[in-house]
């Protein structure tokens, strides 16, 4: 598979903004909700912390407050969840780890390659990228993905 605009993302955890953690060995015995089949959850496990997992990081954060003390997911998908309840929730100080991810594409099929990296490299150079990153995820905006 053939990929382009890789870009390198943080995987923090969040908890509820009233919890005492700051970190996850101070979750204790605590759950971590993550995405079933995601690089948080593998993380998690390797680390062995107490696990569960859901469809989607949304459906981890209705959990919280009761079977989970905290949710683990790709930078992006948690400032989605933090920007959809705001103030409800913070994010722990360091993250878990580091995952890339990329835009896959059929091997060799060099023009829609060339057809996404020259709309992706425009979005960047233009700013629209950060625009529409602050505005759907929230601040800080992190590096844009790498296209190549």
């Amino acid at each position: 598979r053939d990929v382009t605009g890789v870009q390198t993302c943080a995987l923090p955890i969040s908890v509820a903004a009233t919890s005492t953690a700051t970190n996850l060995n101070s979750l204790g015995h605590g759950q971590v909700c993550a995405t079933d089949g995601t690089s948080a959850a593998a993380v998690l496990l390797a680390r062995g912390a107490a696990v569960q997992t859901r469809a989607t990081l949304a459906d981890c954060a209705d959990l919280l407050g009761g079977k989970v003390e905290a949710i683990a997911g790709d930078q992006d998908a948690v400032a989605g969840v933090l920007s959809q309840i705001p103030g409800t929730l913070r994010v722990l100080g360091e993250p878990i780890g580091t995952a890339e991810y990329a835009i896959g594409l059929p091997p060799g099929d060099q023009v829609l390659h060339d057809r996404i990296t020259a709309v992706l490299r425009h979005a960047i150079d233009d700013g629209t990228w950060a625009r529409l990153y602050a505005q759907y995820l929230g601040s800080p905006v992190p590096n844009p993905p790498t296209p190549r």
